[in-house]
């Protein structure tokens, strides 16, 4: 799942409680089981290293997962904790913290790139078609 130099030597030297590890696995283990999912995985990271990973059901080290829509609640979240931190703002430029987003443009809508604020992303209106995200696009982008 992680190459080694990723990996911590143990969940405590990542700062991360074992035991707390342990019941999350558990946990795992029971939607695995009881809930008929055929596999998952756990990684739990901290300061840049996997404090601990394990794979339930059919899941080995080598398994990946299609996971749709569902990396937009992960983004989401990470978005929400950064925003928490300080280390953003809603109405900062998303190219200010992603230069690259400066290279997303659209033909229709070339400035849209470096004038999009966070607040639009977070809420999904930016990119999507139709006059009613027009309509929302141009209230949030300017």
């Amino acid at each position: 799942m992680v190459a080694n130099d990723r990996l911590a030597v143990s969940p405590e030297a990542a700062g991360v409680d074992s035991a707390n590890f342990e019941a999350l696995c558990a946990r795992a283990a029971r939607a695995v089981e009881e809930a008929g999912l055929p596999a998952a995985q756990l990684a739990v990271a901290r300061h840049g290293r996997i404090a601990a990973q394990r794979n339930f059901g059919a899941a080995g080290d080598d398994t990946l997962f299609v996971i749709f829509s569902c990396s937009k609640a992960i983004t989401s979240s990470a978005g929400w904790m950064l925003l928490e931190a300080g280390a953003f703002r809603l109405e900062d430029r998303v190219a200010y913290h992603l230069p690259g987003f400066r290279a997303s443009r659209s033909i229709r809508e070339p400035s849209r790139g470096t004038r999009c604020p966070a607040r639009s992303r977070s809420g999904g209106t930016t990119g999507s078609r139709g006059r009613a995200s027009s309509i929302t696009r141009a209230a949030a982008c300017g």
